[in-house]
């Protein structure tokens, strides 16, 4: 348990310390330090903190009080969260649908035959496998482009790509979770995992554009438009993108 060295407080890791002796020292009216020296402020140095990617799991709309020049890294983590979970979804996806194959054949005989055709190690399935990679990449890269080309000309706050990364990935935590949650269901159910994928992705979406709204300072007046740029391009670039590379 960590202690303020100069009030006493409690630190908690993961949320920001005011401390009540430095504030003290400041005047009320001009913002100056009493003692005559300009107060810097203190930047932790970037690091993984497990308790704020718990945090914004439960809460990814909080990725706005992120501070990039200490979160970055938690939030580009975030964005590699979202394409893993993408990746164990399309795994689970792969699997089940190789297992139906070699089900539905060996019901004709020689099940072991035609399994071995079919098995989930073949290149068939680094092919499947290499392509689920590409969408998820293509997707994350592409909202978070498109959000931040939209965010740059409709809203009043102007963001670096450090920044963005920082914001956007934080929010997608939870939607790597989904994914993960949509590949168990894909080995039980594949129409209530079809359900979860598509909940998920909807969630994604909308969650990230109405945040990022509010992220880029977006006025009332053009809140409609901001949104709705930022879906038509998402699935324009898309659309185009995934028709280059794959």
């Amino acid at each position: 348990m960590a202690f303020c060295t100069k009030c006493g407080q409690k630190l908690t890791e993961g949320e920001p310390h005011v401390c009540e002796e430095v504030a003290a020292g400041w005047s009320g009216n001009e913002g100056a330090w009493n003692g005559g020296a300009a107060m810097q402020p203190q930047v932790r140095p970037q690091q993984v903190n497990f308790n704020t990617m718990l945090y914004l799991m439960k809460n990814p709309e909080r990725a706005a009080t992120l501070q990039p020049e200490k979160d970055f890294v938690n939030g580009l983590l975030g964005l590699v969260a979202s394409l893993l979970g993408f990746m164990i979804w399309g795994w689970a996806l792969n699997k089940k649908i190789f297992d139906i194959i070699g089900s539905v054949f060996g019901g004709f005989g020689g099940y072991d035959d035609y399994y071995d055709l079919f098995e989930p190690s073949s290149a068939v399935s680094s092919a499947v496998m290499g392509r689920v990679f590409v969408l998820g990449l293509v997707s994350i890269l592409v909202l978070t482009a498109s959000v931040w080309l939209i965010g740059q000309w409709r809203g009043s706050r102007k963001l670096t790509a450090k920044e963005v990364v920082t914001y956007i990935g934080g929010m997608q935590y939870t939607f790597g979770a989904g994914f993960v949650v949509a590949a168990l269901c894909t080995l039980i159910n594949l129409r209530l995992a079809t359900l979860v994928l598509l909940v998920n992705l909807i969630a994604a979406l909308t969650t990230t554009v109405i945040s990022s709204s509010d992220i880029f300072r977006v006025s009332r007046e053009r809140r409609f438009s901001f949104i709705t740029l930022s879906i038509a391009v998402y699935f324009l670039l898309f659309m185009l993108v995934t028709a280059i590379v794959i």
